[in-house]
């Protein structure tokens, strides 16, 4: 989170996407690796998260209440959002000047908060599981 705040703070937005992305990715390697999961997943962040939904019990089906169903497939789908994000927006990768939106304050706030949330959410609940 620290990297991403320095990174906004200096207007490098597309570096707090990165960053951001690389926060959620990080969380659920170590949930992984706590639990001895292995996980041939190439960087593909919602494989990833698929995998600690696994572990931890918190795929959007295993609910019977709605409003957890609907928080849990919304995380999902903001995690599609940061990968997207990062590939698209971020330093991650060369851009072309022609084709390249350049990231805005909003953005990169968007995707740090985001990814905060999805983190401190994870690894909550991996350590209520291992209490």
């Amino acid at each position: 989170m620290q990297k991403c705040e320095v990174k906004i703070d200096n207007s490098d937005y597309d570096g707090a996407i990165t960053n951001a992305r690389t926060l959620v990715e990080s969380v659920c390697l170590f949930i992984l690796e706590e639990n001895n999961v292995s996980c041939e997943c190439d960087g593909n962040l919602i494989k990833i998260y698929k995998e600690v939904n696994k572990v931890l019990k918190t795929d959007p089906s295993l609910y019977e209440e709605e409003c957890f169903k609907q928080i849990l497939s919304g995380m999902v789908s903001i995690i599609n959002g940061l990968a997207s994000l990062r590939n698209r927006m971020s330093d991650a990768h060369g851009k072309s000047n022609a084709k390249h939106y350049k990231p805005s304050f909003r953005h990169a706030v968007l995707a740090m908060n985001s990814a905060k949330v999805i983190s401190e959410f994870l690894y909550s609940s991996w350590k209520s599981k291992n209490l």
